[in-house]
């Protein structure tokens, strides 16, 4: 089971109850209320991100992820997975998404985990 969830769940206790009952997440991470999360992400000093450019037509997707970083300074222990989607089309405002994840992220599922996490939007709107 996966769960796909809104903002809202990003916290450790839903994390942790996830790992508990052994479920996967794609749950979406928001900067202002993952500080620590985000400074470690954008410096990237304890962890490796990579980055994945993908191009289709107008449309350009640069995924850019990274595996194992605390979610939050209360819990050092709890590490989650990042992934970041920057998407440019031509004549349209740059979107970006965020994610926590318990996937193992690589080039191979970036694009899939992506697709995940944006079907819980497509599906409530």
């Amino acid at each position: 089971m996966c769960l796909v969830l809104d903002g809202l769940h990003s916290k450790a206790p839903i994390i942790e109850l996830c790992s508990e009952q052994k479920m996967k997440y794609v749950i979406v991470a928001k900067s202002k209320d993952h500080k620590h999360l985000f400074k470690q992400f954008e410096e990237g000093s304890d962890c490796l991100t990579q980055e994945v450019i993908e191009t289709n037509g107008d449309t350009k997707k640069i995924y850019r992820f990274t595996n194992g970083i605390e979610l939050n300074a209360s819990n050092p222990g709890l590490l989650v997975n990042v992934l970041e989607v920057v998407e440019q089309t031509r004549n349209k405002p740059i979107r970006k998404f965020v994610w926590v994840t318990n996937y193992q992220l690589s080039e191979a599922n970036a694009a899939k985990i992506a697709e995940m996490g944006r079907s819980r939007w497509k599906i409530e709107n």
